[in-house]
């Protein structure tokens, strides 16, 4: 389990631990939130996370709002993130 990894959420650049405002938000962010988390549980070192942050958000998009992740950190712990989540999980360019 990867208890060192912080989760994060962000919106209109205000960020506050994402167990705060889970409820308010649960159906979009629990489903990323899984799918990475499941990522990360693979991790053959979790050690290598440590200090880690996840950090969900939402930016304003024609009107709507776009969600994404992103992760931060070490350079080594960020890497490590990518890799485990890039093997699961397509990387998709800010555009689409």
């Amino acid at each position: 389990m990867t208890e060192q990894v912080s989760w994060i959420i962000e919106f209109q650049g205000v960020q506050k631990p994402l167990d705060e405002i889970l409820d308010a938000v649960s159906a979009i962010v629990c489903p990323l939130r899984a799918t990475v988390q499941n990522a990360l549980d693979q991790a053959a070192d979790p050690q290598e996370l440590d200090g880690l942050r996840v950090v969900v958000y939402a930016e304003e998009e024609n009107g709507g709002a776009a969600w994404g992740f992103r992760f931060e950190g070490s350079p080594s712990s960020v890497n490590y993130a990518v890799s485990l989540v890039g093997a699961l999980a397509p990387i998709v360019p800010p555009t689409h």
